[in-house]
């Protein structure tokens, strides 16, 4: 696995495009240059992409040096992986189910509570207390999307499918239809309760700039491949999340795991496409990454 940093920014003015030029060609190298020496735009911005190999400190390295120079630019992150891993991986962890704003659940009134996880930051997870409240006619014929907070609701038609092929390792509660009674269908929350540990191993990344927690670890913690502990997966069920949760900003969730025989169940009976990455991403597809099993 290769996990990529890339920085994206624009400057305005010839004395800063200067600056950042002499840097990337004295320092960098012109090789990390995706766009050669910069991109200038109709309004004389001119716009670069840089892209490293990931390094910890490297890239706060780069961030120190880009914050010298006037710019705000934090990495974003792009994982390559080998073949062997996507073919060995116990799970899969879903990302996204669809490369359209169709794919998301707009909420409309669900109850929750907000349970502390750090005193020192104020990490949080939210969790609903009464049943997910949404339109459900906007699911149409999805079958999968994101209700937020990682929550994810499931067509009828979805709930049939589990149930023919055998899936395990979750349940079902009813959303709440808050529209036209004569639009709404069935749609359900999908419970999942099985929990995996990670390895001790395990990696997470935080983008240079943000607020960090050093009590909890959990402040703006940004996903890394999970390495899951081998002996976990001895009895494997067909939906699992994590036991250490990801954060955007202050709230904590935990994205779905999906098993292997799952995932291929859906490919197999047309419910996503088999993707890699982006550039096959449809708006009905599941983007996963694949899981490790760590010794």
């Amino acid at each position: 696995m290769k996990v990529w940093m890339d920085f994206l920014f624009s400057v305005n003015g010839r004395q800063q495009q200067e600056s950042i030029d002499r840097w990337v060609r004295e320092e960098l190298g012109p090789e990390q240059l995706l766009t050669d020496g910069g991109q200038a735009g109709i309004d004389g911005t001119t716009y670069y992409s840089l892209r490293f190999q990931y390094d910890h400190e490297g890239q706060w390295h780069i961030y120190r040096r880009l914050k010298e120079a006037g710019v705000r630019s934090g990495p974003t992150y792009t994982f390559e992986f080998e073949t062997t891993e996507w073919e060995e991986a116990p799970y899969l962890m879903l990302l996204s189910s669809g490369n359209s704003h169709r794919a998301f659940l707009e909420d409309r009134g669900t109850l929750v509570t907000l349970e502390p996880a750090c005193e020192a930051c104020g990490v949080y997870e939210q969790k609903p207390v009464t049943p997910l409240a949404a339109d459900t006619s906007v699911l149409r014929d999805r079958v999968l999307v994101n209700g937020g907070a990682g929550q994810w609701v499931i067509s009828g038609e979805m709930a049939d499918w589990l149930e023919r092929r055998g899936a395990t390792g979750y349940r079902l509660e009813p959303l709440l239809h808050q529209g036209g009674e004569t639009e709404s269908q069935p749609a359900y929350r999908l419970v999942v309760d099985r929990m995996l540990p990670v390895s001790p191993e395990q990696q997470f990344l935080y983008r240079p700039g943000e607020e960090h927690c050093a009590s909890c670890g959990k402040l703006n913690r940004i996903y890394f491949p999970y390495h899951l502990e081998k002996d976990a997966l001895a009895e494997p069920a067909d939906f699992a999340l994590p036991e250490e949760p990801l954060a955007i900003s202050r709230q904590l969730y935990r994205p779905l795991f999906l098993s292997r025989r799952l995932y291929e169940w859906a490919v197999a009976d047309g419910l996503t496409s088999r993707v890699k990455d982006l550039l096959s991403f449809g708006e009905r597809d599941w983007l996963v990454h694949p899981t490790i099993a760590a010794n």
